[in-house]
């Protein structure tokens, strides 16, 4: 019987399957398959078992894998309540990989100014980390898409304090920090039209996974 070739979507529905052992032989092999095409699902597959790893060692209980993620995203949510004063938040699309893989998920805002009710638009995100998502300390880097007129200026600001943005090309800025500690990480981008006055406001918070677990 021919084996059954394996979409990227039905490989990552299928992966912690995978990572436990419980597949049968035939789906086994057509996500191995995959796997050996696809760099991208590798890097992902590395990743969840590092994190599987982690979550194994660092907790006592023998709770279920999934349910100990799920209790890193509650407390991710329960995070985000003190921060409710920022205006405009936004929960983003989590993005398919980290890094560099970079997602065109574009939010649009407008608004009138003075007399001439004139309407600007304004294209920003907060690509990578994604909103609620948990990344691996080595694997920390802010990716923003802003617009690539001069006159907008963009602020990044992570757990309260400004950090420099590199450009990378037009409209696509990184940063890559040293070190991130382990625990909750609250993202703001803010982008000031000096044209108009205008300013945008997207906010994230993401969980970097440490070896002191959750």
């Amino acid at each position: 019987m021919k084996r059954k070739e394996l979409s990227c979507k039905e490989f990552e529905k299928l992966m912690f399957d995978y990572i436990r052992g419980d597949l049968e032989p035939s789906v086994r092999e057509s996500v191995e398959a995959h796997l050996s095409s696809c760099p991208s699902c590798r890097l992902k597959l590395e990743k969840e078992m590092r994190i599987e790893r982690l979550l194994s060692d660092g907790f006592e209980q023998k709770a279920p894998l999934r349910e100990i993620r799920n209790r890193v995203f509650d407390r991710i949510e329960a995070e985000r309540r003190p921060f409710a004063f920022v205006k405009n938040a936004w929960k983003l699309a989590p993005a398919v990989a980290l890094a560099f893989s970079i997602i065109a998920f574009f939010l649009m805002f407008g608004r009138s100014q003075d007399i001439e009710a004139e309407e600007i638009e304004i294209k920003t995100a907060i690509v990578a980390p994604a909103d609620n998502d948990v990344v691996l300390p080595d694997e920390v880097e802010f990716v923003v898409v802003a617009p690539k007129d001069k006159r907008f200026s963009v602020s990044l600001i992570v757990d309260g304090e400004v950090v420099p943005l590199e450009q990378k090309a037009e409209g696509l800025m990184i940063y890559k920090p040293k070190e991130m500690e382990a625990g909750y990480h609250l993202v703001e981008l803010i982008v000031r039209d000096s044209k108009t006055g205008l300013e945008v406001e997207r906010e994230s918070v993401f969980y970097v996974f440490g070896e002191e677990g959750v």
